[in-house]
């Protein structure tokens, strides 16, 4: 309130317009937060991929996508594949990133993200 200012004098017979303009000072930074977050997204999303390709993963259970990445970087450690080992580990930590800001959610067992990274290889196959 103080950065409005005093307030200004106008005489009641003054016939002059009075318009008060607002300044979306947080917009720019809150598109750029998103921004970032959706490159973010994206980026995980090729990192999944390159990950699933090469891991082997049992499909006995339900497991969580932390833990299947978590499982690729003990693999690729097993199998001294240090690229692997990277693409994972950064894959892990941007999920949780992800999780963290709530752009994605371990609620549905993060079912709309990996539905996100299957319509990508949907959409790869068909090119």
């Amino acid at each position: 309130i103080k950065e409005l200012g005093d307030v200004p004098k106008i005489s009641s017979s003054s016939t002059t317009d009075t318009q008060l303009v607002l300044k979306n000072r947080f917009g720019n930074r809150i598109e750029q937060e998103l921004n970032d977050h959706a490159e973010l997204f994206d980026h995980t999303k090729e990192l999944i991929i390159k990950v699933f390709r090469v891991t082997p993963i049992d499909q006995a259970g339900t497991v969580l996508l932390p833990e299947i990445l978590e499982f690729a970087r003990t693999y690729a450690k097993d199998n001294e594949n240090e690229k692997l080992e990277k693409n994972a580990s950064e894959a892990l930590e941007n999920v949780l990133k992800l999780e963290k800001v709530g752009f994605i959610s371990p609620d549905d067992n993060y079912d709309q993200f990996l539905k996100s990274v299957a319509a990508e290889i949907s959409n790869r196959a068909l090119r």
